[in-house]
């Protein structure tokens, strides 16, 4: 999102347009609705002319033609989780094996599609998982996609600490890597490539076996809690 201004030094201001910090710059400014949030913002100085597109109304009225400040948000970060958890996913554990042959689980909602030919998907992972650095250098994953009443192994494996493979069923397929039983599907996948993502890493998977089953119901995380289907 950016919000546009005249910049410093133009012959004439724009009517009605506030400073970048939402308060009002004259008696003819719009009001800035009870429902807009307050935010810091960095100034990026540009000389070409404000295009209509790039702002909502009324700003586009007010700076057609006009070079401009292009005021970019910095988000507070509980606001960006806030936003980001009203949308509904759902609930995946990835496993892998360590470079000791040890299996590794760690739960993930940040599970998507991204091909069907080639079949590729994607996660990411935090940089300060413990078990980042075991997917980071994986050959071999499987995407396990937990069904409503595997709740319980969603939290064990979000967790940082403990036993998490006890008593945990499983197979293994061609890679050697955990599949955990019951899922509504698992998706055994190559590396394809592993991207930069802020304080995450991007693991790009190319699917090399998969099994799913017809019936269940998906487990799903939503506004920081588990739902199901009809919740």
């Amino acid at each position: 999102m950016a919000i546009w201004r005249d910049c410093p030094g133009s012959a004439t201001a724009a009517p009605g347009v506030g400073n970048l910090t939402g308060s009002a710059a004259g008696a003819d400014s719009e009001p800035r609705h009870a429902s807009e949030p307050a935010v810091a913002l960095d100034l990026v100085c540009t000389d070409r002319p404000f295009r209509a597109a790039e702002a909502p109304q009324p700003l586009c009225r007010q700076l057609a033609g006009r070079p401009a400040i292009v005021a970019q948000m910095t988000i507070e970060p509980r606001l960006f989780r806030n936003a980001l958890g009203c949308f509904a996913t759902g609930v995946t554990v990835v496993t892998a094996r360590s470079p000791a042959g040890e299996p590794v689980g760690v739960t993930v909602n940040s599970f998507n599609s991204v091909s069907l030919d080639p079949p590729l998907i994607l996660f990411s992972i935090d940089r300060a998982a413990s078990s980042y650095p075991v997917f980071r250098d994986a050959v071999h994953y499987v995407v396990n996609v937990l069904c409503d009443s595997q709740r319980e192994l969603s939290q064990r494996f979000a967790r940082s600490v403990g036993q998490r493979w006890d008593d945990v069923p499983h197979a293994t397929w061609d890679s050697g890597v955990p599949v955990l039983i019951d899922c509504l599907a698992n998706l055994e996948c190559a590396r394809e490539a592993v991207y930069e993502g802020g304080d995450h890493v991007i693991l790009l998977g190319r699917v090399l076996t998969l099994a799913h089953r017809e019936d269940g119901r998906p487990l799903l995380y939503y506004r920081g809690a588990y739902r199901g289907l009809g919740d």
